[in-house]
Formats: C-alpha cells, structure tokens, sequence
C-alpha cells in the first residue's frame, strides 16, 4: 500500500487528475441530495468509465478539497450527497461537512484515546479485538472520542506521517461499521501538522475519510472550548446526546481541564453548561465511570459516562460501552442499557455489567467507576 505522502503528492501535483476532478464536479447534479449509485449512474452515463469504488474515492476527495460536496450518514446505513452551485466560504473545518442523523439509532459502540504512534500505549491487537467483537454482534455504529492519535508537541513532521500510515495501514476498516470520530488534544498537532499545507491546500484531519470512506472525524466545535477538540451535540429522537473529548464541565473552568473524577465529583452539577442534555460522552481521562443525577431545577435528568482508552493502559479492563436505547410505543426513548466491556490479557472481551438508567424517574445523584 502507497503511504500517506505519496498518496498526498499525487494529489498535490497531478494536473491532469486536477483537470479530470473538476470534470467529474461538473458532471453531478447539483442542490440535491443523491445516494453513491446515483451518482455513480450520473457519471457513467456521461461517459466516465469508472468503478464505483474509483467513484466514491473521488467523492471523499471532493468533499476534502473543494468543500462543495456535503455527506449526511443516516442510522440505518444510508448515506447521500449533495453539491452545492458555490464554493464554501468557511474555514477548513466548515459545519457542512458532514451531518448526523440520530433518530431511530436503536444501539452503538462508543470508546475513546487509542493514542496511534504512542508506542507504550498503541495496541492495534486491542482495537481489531473490539471491532471484530462489534461486527460480530451487528453493530454499525463505532463512536471514537478522540485522541486517536498519541501525537505530542515535540514530533516531527517525519514521525507525524510515520503515525498516519499507522493508521491507513493497521486501524480496522471493516466496510459494515461507520466510525465518527472527534479531535483529541493529541489529534490537533496532527491537524495542525497537515494546515501547514504539505499536501492539500485544505489539508487537515478531514483528509482519513479519504482513506476510508467509513471513517472520518468531526470539526473542532464550540466557542467556549478553548482547547481545539471536537465535540458534537446530536438528537436521538426525544433525546439529547452530547460526545464530546475533554470532560463536559471542563469548558466552564477555563485553562484547568479535570484530570481525575475526584475533581469531577467536587464540583456541583449546576456547573454543567448545558443541563438539557440527556447524555453526555467524553473520553481523555482514560477511566470508566458514571454520573447520573437529577436537577430539580431543570426536571431533568443527566447521565454522563466517563469513556475509558482503548490502549495498553486499560487490559483486563474496562474498554467502552454500548449504549442500547428502549423505546415505548410510540418510538419514545424511555431508558437506556449500557454494556459495559472489558478486556482480559488474551484479548477477550465480554460484558462486565449492564448499568440501566430511566429517563422518566428522578434518581438520586450517582457517581462510581466502572
């Protein structure tokens, strides 16, 4: 397999593949919202002889390096596209990357800091053990809480790309699960590596969907995180989900991110920023736990999962969770049953408890590791 610069140089110098990118943007139909076949029945019939495969890769180029191709990935595994007349005027990390559609998700797999290229915490023999354990059991929903890399301030551009192939060539890409992943604070030298401008003019971690169609991270969000990592508040039907890398409450003390639940159970839950969120996700303190409490306030319940990391730092422990969704007769979500699994030293995973929470009865404050 060619690695990742080569690739990027291709890209980056290669007129006449320039030239034939700009004829196939031409070619798709525009201000309307098309699935992979569509497009690929459009393409062929103006004359592109090009296998489907061939067609979806230039598809994730285009929506990398022009920004007028929008992607929105649907729960029951439908994905469509949709080329806007103009050029986007945003940032690299424009909101129209990509949208997600929550709604009718009845299940998913949710975990967190796999630290590629941190040599004493990198376990590719962990990850493939948990996406073979997710295909197995029909999950098709992977959500990484960044930190997918282990990058540090001190790497080289030549140990950057070394991580990058690290990841084309060893991360699991099985073709039935979509993974969404978010930007760590390992992960923004990484972008901020490829924002030099190496390759694309409009280089940044966006570039993975290139490699996998079914892989690719989130923007940097929200103005009141002063970190630079992604986050994502989506609605589950008549839920709240919010995924996010640093703790939630983080953002509300400025520059001091928790490092521990000791610090999360000192604070009051007041201090949330958003109490209407029914869940919340984040990763970064590589341990498993809950909190769940009620606000009086708000009648509102708040559960928070602590995601533990997927590395050497967590065998024969607790590695993530999947989160299934109950709903009543009219497709309500009323409670959630969340698996918690762990890992032994050969690399078997089984659930360790299932932690069930009603969104319709006041509960007591509850904060405990997992």
């Amino acid at each position: 397999m060619s690695n990742f610069k080569d690739i990027f140089n291709i890209f980056n110098y290669d007129l006449e593949f320039i030239l034939f990118k700009d004829d196939i943007l031409s070619a798709i139909e525009s201000e309307k919202w098309l699935s992979i076949g569509e497009i690929c029945l459009q393409l062929h019939s103006k004359g592109f002889n090009m296998s489907n495969k061939e067609i979806l890769s230039y598809l994730n180029f285009l929506i990398i390096e022009t920004k007028r191709i929008i992607r929105k990935d649907f729960p029951n595994g439908k994905t469509r596209y949709y080329k806007m007349k103009e050029y986007f005027k945003e940032s690299n990390y424009t909101k129209f990357y990509s949208s997600l559609n929550l709604d009718n998700l009845d299940r998913f797999l949710v975990i967190s800091d796999t630290h590629i290229g941190d040599i004493k915490l990198e376990d590719f023999k962990l990850i493939d053990s948990i996406y073979n354990y997710a295909e197995k059991i029909g999950i098709n929903t992977i959500f990484h809480l960044g930190d997918l890399f282990g990058t540090s301030k001190d790497d080289t551009g030549s140990q950057i790309e070394k991580d990058l192939d690290s990841f084309i060539i060893n991360y699991p890409h099985p073709s039935k699960i979509k993974t969404y992943a978010f930007v760590g604070n390992h992960d923004r030298f990484v972008n901020d590596y490829l924002e030099k401008g190496p390759f694309f003019e409009t280089c940044d971690l966006k570039t993975l969907t290139f490699f996998d169609h079914n892989f690719y991270m989130f923007p940097y969000s929200n103005t009141y995180n002063p970190y630079k990592t992604g986050s994502l508040t989506a609605n589950l039907n008549n839920l709240k989900v919010h995924f996010s890398h640093f703790l939630y409450i983080s953002f509300m003390v400025s520059y001091h991110p928790l490092n521990s639940l000791n610090d999360l159970i000192n604070y009051p839950a007041n201090l949330f920023i958003d109490l209407t969120n029914d869940i919340l996700l984040s990763g970064h303190l590589h341990q498993a736990f809950f909190y769940k409490t009620y606000i009086p306030d708000f009648s509102h319940n708040t559960f928070y999962l602590g995601v533990p990391a997927l590395n050497k730092s967590n065998l024969n422990k607790t590695i993530g969770y999947i989160l299934n969704f109950n709903r009543d007769t009219n497709n309500k979500v009323i409670s959630i049953d969340i698996e918690v699994l762990q890992v032994d030293y050969n690399y078997h995973i089984n659930i360790k408890e299932v932690v069930h929470h009603d969104f319709n009865k006041e509960c007591n404050t509850l904060k405990r590791m997992l």
